[in-house]
């Protein structure tokens, strides 16, 4: 499973975003941003599906958008606004977005 990092070197203000998340969900933002459904999100935590599902409402909550559609978009645009791409690197290409 590849780590895809939403807060690295020094974005303080993506950090600290970040930062205000209790572990769990920090996990559980982490998988999402794997790529993994909330069903294997449960799985891999020993959850019920029902539990994750509360998770990602906070996490909407949290990051202050509607769908969870919107908050892997909100979560990627972050990442690539902290941190571009190597040069020569297409959006397809990003060694840095979950594949």
């Amino acid at each position: 499973m590849t780590r895809t990092s939403f807060a690295q070197g020094d974005h303080a203000d993506a950090s600290s975003e970040r930062a205000a998340l209790s572990p769990r969900l920090d996990q559980t933002l982490q998988l999402l941003l794997d790529g993994q459904s909330e069903k294997e999100v449960a799985n891999v935590l020993g959850l019920s599906t029902h539990t994750v599902h509360v998770y990602v409402k906070q996490l909407r909550r949290h990051f202050q958008v509607r769908t969870r559609a919107e908050l892997m978009a909100h979560l990627y645009k972050r990442m690539l606004r902290h941190d571009p791409p190597e040069e020569g690197a297409g959006v397809d290409q990003d060694p840095r977005l979950p594949r």
